[in-house]
């Protein structure tokens, strides 16, 4: 078990990646799909474990989404069909604005070209057209108002979320940024899926790869933190003069705290 802790980040994070997604291919299509929803639960606190024995910290704005994330995730087992759809729904959008909180500060808004601006204010604006007609689809067919006003919050978070994320990469242009990019690609497609396979149609090939894909931002979002903790660990290492002691609390932002000493 310790030699598996001391493999590089990336190659112990990749490979625990890549048994969850296997091991949830291989439920779905022999069809234990209770294990597979088990196996889906253990996701992101497996993904917190191995981060937090590599680095020690966490950003605070990233850990409120992975615990609102989770809660969501593990809501089906204290609530009940319709219930549960809100509750889980609320905690998501949650999460969301937490991430949408920590990278907002990045968004350097001035540095983009004027051209560059209005083409994400249009993306914007198409956005929220395509959104309000799916609303109003919505409205005419699903006789809970709140349920469909927490469809309507919660994708309208994901897009400027989205957004927000393709601006700090244009601006900044890190692989950091890259990586983040990634993951709310990949989360607000496994939100699109949900909701097919909620009020259109239903299978279980559908609710695999939604899950695949929610595994898969949480993956790459977890990486961009990973990546951000390494340069923090570098730039201290160049910095010490003649030592390689690491030191006993690293921060990888303001807004991080340290989980326990090294």
């Amino acid at each position: 078990m310790k030699k598996i802790f001391t493999l590089p980040f990336g190659k112990l994070f990749f490979s625990v990646f890549f048994v969850f997604v296997a091991a949830m291919v291989y439920c779905n299509v022999t069809s234990n799909f209770k294990i597979a929803n088990y196996i889906y639960l253990l996701v992101i606190p497996t993904f917190l474990t191995v981060f937090i024995s590599k680095f020690k910290t966490l950003n605070i704005g990233f850990a409120f989404f992975l615990v609102f994330a989770f809660l969501g995730n593990i809501s089906s087992f204290f609530f009940y069909e319709d219930l549960q759809l809100k509750v889980a729904s609320a905690l998501y959008i949650i999460g969301f604005i937490y991430l949408i909180a920590v990278k907002l500060p990045k968004f350097k808004v001035f540095k983009l070209d004027k051209l560059v601006i209005g083409y994400l204010i249009m993306i914007f604006f198409i956005g929220l057209y395509f959104l309000y007609s799916l609303y109003s689809v919505l409205n005419s067919v699903v006789s809970d108002n709140s349920e469909v006003l927490l469809f309507a919050i919660k994708n309208f978070v994901v897009m400027f979320l989205a957004l927000l994320a393709y601006g700090v990469y244009l601006s900044v242009e890190s692989k950091q940024s890259v990586w983040f990019l990634i993951s709310v690609i990949f989360l607000g497609f496994a939100t699109v899926l949900n909701y097919v396979n909620l009020y259109y149609i239903y299978h279980w090939s559908f609710e695999m790869l939604e899950k695949i894909m929610y595994v898969s931002g949480v993956y790459f979002l977890i990486n961009s933190m990973a990546f951000k903790e390494s340069i923090e660990v570098s730039k201290h290492l160049k910095t010490s003069k003649g030592t390689l002691k690491m030191p006993k609390k690293l921060s990888s932002d303001n807004g991080s705290f340290s989980l326990n000493n090294y």
